[in-house]
């Protein structure tokens, strides 16, 4: 697959690294939910998610948090 992989990071702690999400979803069009546990909102109280790009740019259509 290889075709869009990219970095994830939340308030600059690296959550996925050389992420496929075309690898991990199984093909292309489909779902997939990724589950993160311990994210601390900075001073501010915010969380920032940034999607670096390694190949292609990154695409994500929906974040939900919760608290835990």
């Amino acid at each position: 697959m290889d075709s869009r992989l990219f970095d994830v990071y939340c308030n600059g702690t690296v959550l996925l690294r050389n992420f496929d999400i075309f690898k991990e979803a199984g093909g292309e069009n489909r779902a997939l939910a990724k589950t993160f546990h311990g994210l601390v909102p900075n001073d501010q109280g915010k969380i920032f998610f940034n999607f670096v790009p390694v190949r292609n740019y990154p695409r994500i259509n929906a974040i939900e948090v919760s608290p835990e």
